[in-house]
């Protein structure tokens, strides 16, 4: 059965096609179950019922790198750190994924990078036939997953250049950004930063020192740009300064 067919049942069980067909007959069932099913479409993957809800606890790993790559996953609550281990020990984090952020569409016959939970966290896991099958039959779909891969790229892209050419300041600067504009926008206002990730997560990310972090972290507090509501929360005091001194301008 096709992806199409099963949500115009799953419409239908709900009692939206009997509404139909008692107004417009069969054909009005038909008009009516394709414009369901395309008002459905940006919702496919959002709804959770083309994948299974997983739960992870903190620190718990979800897949290893050299692991066979067939599944891809949206955050529902909580975080993901993808990285990969050194052989001298040393770890280097690549990417955090952040609720609302799908990974694992870009991998190929093998995960390039380790995934683990930073916290306690919800995933929904896909399998990649589901999805590919989803993109054919939902444009929208496809579109979503394109995106999905384009802010992967993007985000790799930001990584290298902050890595290669920032100063520890800047990089502590762009990374608060990140977080900032990445962060759900319904559940964290203003500015006030949630960071799920501690200093040495964030060191990782970084490519600094736990200690280079916590000195950072201390200026920008210092100079009166951000203050520190708790161990996890950060607020920005002046984004334009903070702006400034990610860009290297202050």
């Amino acid at each position: 059965m096709s992806l199409t067919h099963e949500f115009q049942e799953d419409f239908s069980s709900r009692g939206a096609m009997d509404n139909v067909l008692s107004i417009g007959g069969a054909k009005g069932a038909r008009h009516a179950a394709s414009a369901i099913v395309r008002e459905a479409q940006p919702d496919v993957l959002a709804a959770g019922n083309l994948g299974v809800t997983l739960s992870l606890s903190r620190n718990k790993t979800l897949f290893e790198e050299g692991e066979k790559a067939d599944y891809s996953y949206r955050v529902i609550s909580g975080a993901v750190r993808l990285c990969k281990l050194l052989p001298d020990g040393r770890r280097q984090i690549s990417d955090f994924c952040l609720p609302g952020d799908t990974f694992g569409f870009i991998a190929e016959e093998s995960y390039t990078l380790t995934a683990e939970a930073v916290e306690d966290t919800v995933l929904v896991r896909y399998s990649r036939q589901t999805v590919g099958e989803a993109c054919k039959s939902f444009p929208a779909t496809s579109e979503r997953v394109l995106a999905e891969v384009l802010r992967e790229l993007s985000s790799a892209k930001s990584h290298l250049i902050m890595l290669g050419r920032q100063t520890a300041r800047e990089r502590i600067a762009s990374f608060l950004l990140m977080v900032l504009d990445r962060q759900p926008a319904d559940k964290y206002c203003d500015t006030r930063v949630y960071l799920p990730m501690g200093r040495q997560d964030i060191a990782d990310y970084l490519g600094l020192t736990i200690e280079t972090v916590s000195r950072a972290i201390s200026e920008l507090r210092r100079s009166g740009i951000v203050r520190a509501l708790s161990t996890r929360e950060i607020l920005i005091r002046d984004v334009d300064a903070l702006s400034e001194i990610s860009s290297g301008c202050a």
